[in-house]
């Protein structure tokens, strides 16, 4: 209800789906590493946001 594009079974479907719970038969794992790789190549989102890195 906080988000500007609010939408309950949006949300809670896609808080289901990345939990990893609910009626998606299959084993994903979110890779922090490959997706930074994959959409952020030079890093400018960690050089912007996280600093102490």
């Amino acid at each position: 209800s906080m988000l500007i594009d609010y939408d309950v079974h949006s949300n809670w479907g896609n808080w289901m789906y990345n939990s990893g719970v609910g009626n998606d038969p299959r084993d994903r794992k979110f890779n922090i590493q490959k997706q930074a790789e994959r959409y952020d190549p030079g890093g400018e989102y960690q050089k912007t946001w996280l600093k102490d890195f």
